[in-house]
């Protein structure tokens, strides 16, 4: 009993163990939205699901957001691509009736909207422009004509993403069977060409012993008297052709 007593005496003396760690801070929307506009980026479904979600958990932050976005479209340095990106993510957000009603306190951004619905194409056949028109009027109709609603509610962002999970586990699902059924139709012909190829040296071998024998039986045959009279072997050559007019 006194072994154990000290044992968890000694235990207790010890030194205090570390705190736990804490679980990393996530990104505020307004870092990932900086994030999302990056030159190198290229903005996905994910990323947008994930700047709306955060917006509609932490509200205090659209302020900042909306700033961010705006900046983006009013600055000419911003690439055309860009802003169609800001656009785009402005576009998904208005679902949320207050981030519309940031939007419609968010200084310079109904100005720039009405600049960016006249932009012209850089290039013939370029459809960026084009989106960029499309955007900047629905979002001017949206935060800046009539009252301060949201979007009316699209197919739930959850739901689109998990079917575009599907969708890429089908694709993929599909590109596997194609390689089966790729690498199985070159099993069957390799299958196929071996199967030839034995067949022939069968029968190859079938005739060469076939050959033996009658060679063998010619020279038995010849060798053989029969009555005091010697028995003429037939001649194998011409055994031979009878055998291939036969066949």
């Amino acid at each position: 009993m006194d072994c154990i007593v000290n044992r968890t005496s000694e235990h207790t003396d010890g030194p205090p163990l570390p705190p736990p760690a804490q679980a990393p801070e996530r990104s505020s929307a307004s870092d990932l939205v900086r994030t999302a506009l990056r030159k190198d980026s290229h903005l996905d479904f994910r990323q947008i699901t994930e700047i709306c979600e955060r917006l509609e958990t932490e509200p205090h932050e659209m302020s900042e957001t909306i700033s961010v976005l705006t900046t983006a479209l009013q600055d000419e340095d911003t690439p055309l691509r860009a802003k169609l990106q800001a656009l785009t993510i402005l576009n998904e957000a208005t679902y949320n009736a207050k981030v519309v009603a940031a939007c419609r306190e968010a200084v310079g951004l109904q100005s720039v909207l009405a600049s960016l619905r006249d932009v012209n194409n850089k290039e013939p056949g370029d459809l960026t422009a084009e989106n960029v028109r499309m955007l900047a009027n629905e979002l001017d109709r949206v935060c800046f004509v009539g009252p301060v609603t949201g979007k009316p509610s699209s197919p739930n962002r959850a739901a689109n993403a998990h079917l575009e999970r599907l969708e890429k586990a089908r694709q993929k699902a599909q590109e596997m069977l194609e390689i089966s059924q790729q690498k199985a139709a070159r099993t069957l012909e390799k299958t196929a060409t071996s199967m030839s190829s034995a067949i022939r040296k069968a029968e190859r071998t079938l005739d060469r012993t076939a050959d033996l024998v009658m060679q063998e039986a010619e020279r038995t045959l010849s060798n053989m008297v029969i009555d005091g009279h010697s028995i003429e072997a037939p001649d194998h050559n011409q055994v031979q052709q009878q055998r291939q007019l036969k066949q």
